[in-house]
This record gives C-alpha cells, sequence and structure tokens, in this order.
C-alpha cells in the first residue's frame, strides 16, 4: 500500500505542477494509473486490467528495465487530454523508508527543484525508452 501512495504522490505533484491547482477528478484518474502501474505488462499492452476498464487510455505502451526493476506505461488519457507516464513505486515499506532517507540531487530541468538521487538513477534506465514512448 505505501508503494501506491508514493507512485500517487509522485503522479500528483507532476500534475500540480502544471495545473497548480488540486483537482479531484485528476487525482483520482492519476491514483488508477498509478495501481495500473502493478499490472503485468500483457495487461498494460491490452488494456484489460481490473482499473483499465475506468479510463480510455489511447495506445498504452509498458516500460520494463530488467536490472533496475523500474516498469511502469505511458499513454494518452482520453479524458485530460494529456499524456499519462507511471511509474511502479517501491515494492516494500524498507524500501520506501530507504528512499526517503536518500540524498536528493538538484533537478537541472526545473529551477529550484530536486529529485531524489536514488529515483534519478532509476529513472536514467528507462529515460531513453520513456521519451521514445511519449
Amino acid at each position: 500500500m505505501n508503494s501506491l501512495r508514493i507512485s500517487i504522490l509522485l503522479l500528483i505533484a507532476l500534475l500540480a505542477i502544471t495545473h497548480c491547482s488540486y483537482q479531484p477528478p485528476i487525482a483520482l484518474e492519476m491514483a488508477y494509473m498509478s495501481a495500473i502501474a502493478y499490472e503485468s505488462i500483457l495487461s498494460i499492452e491490452a488494456w484489460n486490467c481490473k482499473y483499465c476498464q475506468q479510463y480510455k487510455i489511447s495506445l498504452p505502451k509498458p516500460f520494463l528495465n530488467i536490472t533496475s526493476g523500474v516498469r511502469g506505461f505511458t499513454g494518452y488519457s482520453v479524458s485530460l487530454s494529456k499524456i499519462v507516464v507511471s511509474f511502479k513505486g517501491a515494492d516494500n515499506v524498507n524500501t520506501f523508508i530507504n528512499e526517503l532517507k536518500t540524498a536528493k540531487d538538484t533537478y537541472s530541468q526545473c529551477s529550484g527543484c530536486e529529485v531524489s538521487r536514488s529515483f534519478n538513477e532509476l529513472y536514467l534506465t528507462v529515460k531513453s525508452t520513456v521519451l521514445s514512448q511519449i
């Protein structure tokens, strides 16, 4: 459950930067997108998982780096008219706690922003795939 919260918080934070206000329908959709990131690659590709039926996503494309364990998916949310990038979060409480303790690095794409060093290192293992999908 904590890993789901991490993913939800990440997606909501990214959305908040774009919209600058909390919008419950968007937060709910992002919660579902976060949960879907835990589904199998085949379910995401077919968009037939339990939560997949809640929202229309065009061109769902899973990504996975077997070595780093990073996985998730990209797609186009019809209801939001936006591209969605969702990552599977931490698998257990210990991973979550260690992530909170991880040093932060400045994030060059955003003035005054920081990113968890370990998240950024993991993201870099799938960055080229994610960018090519979006």
